[in-house]
């Protein structure tokens, strides 16, 4: 089911890695006690996020940091099935997994700004500025903020979906969209 390759080098980062995997495949999801030190450290803004171009021209674009996708990779294998066995194969499902849910939220903030400049260039008149001044900032950081809640949402949407759910497989995709689900409350 997983989409096989070459083998990922057995460096000490990796074996590392791997041995956190493997753990990961025998502890079982992690409890409510847990959610809020696990959602402190793959926070959506500290783990990626996205420069607009309004805002930083040609150094726009969406930064991801590569130990928050090895973190939540390792929180999606503990989703998965007991008794899954370990594969180089469903390690590189899981990396994806991690990176597919950082990217996807960051996209949707993409989209959000594309949506701006489509705007500005019909209606001739800025659009995406004022909306972040008047509507994101002052509900950064609260549950009010409907963009974060938005881009959470379309992150486990679009997992389910082509490319993302082919480079995972069906029980990736599953364990993926479990994890989020349960993190998504301490957000």
């Amino acid at each position: 089911e997983w989409q096989v390759g070459e083998e990922i080098a057995p460096d000490r980062k990796t074996q590392e890695f791997i041995g956190q995997i493997k753990e990961a495949l025998e502890t079982g999801p992690p409890s409510e006690d847990e959610g809020p030190d696990i959602a402190e450290r793959t926070g959506w803004d500290t783990c990626a996020w996205y420069q607009p171009m309004h805002f930083f021209g040609h150094d726009w674009g969406i930064f991801i940091r590569r130990d928050c996708i090895r973190e939540i990779a390792a929180q999606t294998a503990r989703f998965l099935p007991n008794g899954t066995p370990y594969s180089p194969a469903l390690l590189k499902a899981l990396i994806r997994a991690g990176f597919a849910a950082l990217f996807l939220h960051e996209q949707f903030h993409h989209k959000v700004e594309s949506l701006g400049i489509r705007l500005h260039v019909v209606e001739r008149s800025c659009r995406y500025i004022p909306y972040q001044k008047s509507v994101y900032k002052p509900t950064y950081g609260t549950d009010d903020n409907l963009e974060e809640a938005l881009a959470n949402a379309d992150a486990f949407l679009r997992a389910n979906t082509k490319p993302y759910s082919f480079w995972m497989g069906k029980t990736v995709v599953g364990a993926l969209q479990a994890y989020l689900k349960w993190r998504f409350p301490f957000d």
